[in-house]
């Protein structure tokens, strides 16, 4: 990306944001039964299997990259409580008509429509489970793409999940727990997405 995501100029009002127009099209276009760990590869989305339901048929990829962001730079609450729906939860805060100030967010939605960050549970079940964050770091290696963040790393992984109006919910990697920090610190971010 070229431009800074800090210094866009003359963003369309929130009605007409491009960030919240919903995909016409299915993100999957086989009947590929996955696994966690799998690489995922469909309609020119790519990312690594998280999470399986459905027989494998559905379930959830992380991005190939990351990105070090601000949840948001200025203080406000958004309504984004949800620990459990990311992709409400960054509609929500796209949805407001200074959107441009939570570049986390707008970094997750560039992946394409159906990315987004992932709520508090959605990203402890990728980055808190032993054997899926082996599994994903696995296939990320093996593509050459960017590891997840290492568990003994003194590092803090945001998720969608606002605590209040100063705070949103995290995952601290070196101890291996969920917690809350300051929105405008710039913490890791990964974006996810539904198949």
């Amino acid at each position: 990306m070229a431009n800074s995501i800090y210094s866009r100029l003359a963003r369309p009002a929130a009605s007409e944001n491009p960030l919240l127009i919903k995909p016409q099209r299915p993100l999957r276009n086989s009947d590929t039964r996955y696994a966690v760990g799998d690489f995922f590869s469909e309609n020119g989305v790519e990312g690594v299997v998280y999470e399986v339901w459905d027989g494998g048929e559905h379930g959830r990829i992380v991005s190939l990259d990351e990105a070090t962001l601000a949840w948001s730079k200025e203080v406000f609450m958004a309504g984004a409580t949800s620990t459990t729906d990311g992709d409400s939860n960054t509609d929500k805060v796209l949805a407001r008509a200074d959107y441009e100030k939570s570049p986390a967010f707008i970094w997750c939605r560039e992946h394409g429509a159906d990315w987004y960050l992932p709520a508090i549970d959605e990203l402890a079940a990728l980055l808190l489970d032993q054997e899926v964050f082996d599994a994903v770091n696995k296939t990320l290696e093996e593509r050459g793409a960017k590891k997840l963040i290492d568990y003994n790393l003194n590092r803090i992984c945001w998720s969608s999940t606002e605590h209040d109006e100063r705070c949103a919910h995290n995952v601290y990697m070196n101890s291996h727990h969920t917690n809350f920090n300051y929105k405008r610190y710039d913490c890791r971010v990964r974006a996810v997405a539904k198949f």
